[in-house]
């Protein structure tokens, strides 16, 4: 059975461990397992660890998600962009949560966070036929970030025309 303290007691074990977690933060140690801090004020181990108790809700999935990482290469699974932990690496539901997708090491991949954020809650088909539909439009039109015509389309608003351009 745990033991039970009295509210002086549970006030001052919390300053305690907050005054040991500032310590480690400052000196570069893993604020949970006393290793080399990598990212932020975690080492790599323990923030696959946080992801996976996110992912999948059990933070033993840790290991399997850096296993995933080497997999990948630490790239985004849909552009193959570098990801940094804790900076833009994100964890995707191949098949969405919201379209019945499990919580599953099978259904995740390491991608961008503004990949993620783009995808929402479409399969990876259905965001992958999008994407093609944007580039087939921007193709279909001749757009692309260096074309900046000089006679530029306008649509009317209440405010006043609002002037569109190339892509940016």
């Amino acid at each position: 059975p745990a033991r039970r303290l009295c509210e002086s007691c549970r006030v001052n074990a919390s300053d305690r461990k907050a005054r040991s977690s500032a310590r480690r933060r400052s000196a570069g140690i893993c604020t949970r397992c006393q290793r080399p801090s990598e990212v932020g004020e975690v080492c790599r181990l323990c923030w696959f660890g946080r992801r996976a108790a996110y992912a999948t809700g059990d933070p033993a999935n840790g290991p399997a998600l850096a296993r995933l990482w080497l997999a990948q290469g630490g790239r985004c699974a849909y552009t193959g962009r570098p990801l940094t932990p804790g900076v833009n690496a994100s964890l995707d539901h191949v098949v969405p949560r919201a379209r019945g997708g499990p919580d599953t090491l099978a259904n995740l991949v390491w991608c961008c966070e503004q990949v993620n954020r783009a995808k929402t809650d479409q399969t990876r088909e259905e965001f992958l036929a999008m994407c093609a539909d944007v580039l087939a439009h921007h193709a279909s039109r001749n757009l692309c970030a260096n074309d900046v015509s000089e006679e530029k389309p306008e649509l009317p608003t209440a405010a006043g025309p609002i002037f569109i351009g190339g892509c940016a």
